[in-house]
């Protein structure tokens, strides 16, 4: 190409961190210029998504050094990237620039950060951020019972599963399997087959509406 703007040079960036090609992703992000927030995007999002965490979180330093605001493609990368490291205190660092610069943590930002503290092992920050939710969807209750279910919390699933049932919320299959997961670990063999029971009702019921839409 004679020309080539930041929209192809993103194109390529993120065509080679799909591939797995990090050596040509960071060759091209050396020799840019002119980079925007997307071009940080596609080598933050990239190095995430193929478990390069620690690489990740040091790109992300280097972008707000740069004096380059993240956005919310930016920010959820990265509180992913602190999950798999387990970093509470990065962590905690993220979840305060969030209120500090306003973000709402309705949407996947409240389930990032629940999903964050409860991988870093801080469940009364995820409950904390989970309760502060004024309209609670599905994302938001399943991150919490898979969360709550990785530390052995079996009485508080079952009574958040409740919770959301009585909230008429339909859980999906990674809630259920959440769910399953518990009884599995408790050895709760009753309540296992229960739930069981329960997610191929909806898996059924599912596939009914699915036909009838088709």
């Amino acid at each position: 190409m004679p020309s080539r703007n930041v929209a192809s040079w993103n194109a390529m960036i993120n065509g080679y961190m799909k591939s797995g090609d990090f050596k040509a992703a960071r060759r091209l992000f050396a020799e840019m210029e002119g980079r925007n927030v997307i071009t940080w995007n596609s080598m933050i999002g990239g190095l995430e998504s193929n478990g390069k965490h620690k690489e990740a979180l040091l790109l992300f330093r280097k972008m707000v050094n740069a004096f380059l605001t993240p956005n919310q493609v930016t920010l959820v990368s990265i509180l992913s990237a602190i999950s798999g490291l387990a970093s509470l205190s990065k962590g905690r660092w993220v979840h305060s620039y969030l209120a500090k610069t306003g973000y709402n943590v309705e949407g996947v930002f409240g389930t990032s950060l629940i999903e964050m503290y409860c991988k870093c092992g801080n469940v009364e920050s995820a409950l904390a951020v989970f309760r502060s939710i004024q309209k609670k969807k599905l994302g938001h209750w399943t991150a919490l019972i898979v969360g709550l279910g990785t530390h052995g919390l079996t009485k508080n699933v079952f009574e958040l599963f409740h919770e959301m049932l009585a909230n008429r919320v339909k859980p999906n299959a990674i809630t259920l399997i959440g769910v399953l997961n518990v009884c599995n670990h408790a050895g709760l063999v009753r309540n296992g087959r229960r739930y069981f029971d329960m997610m191929l009702r909806i898996m059924e019921l599912n596939q009914l509406l699915n036909t009838m839409v088709a």
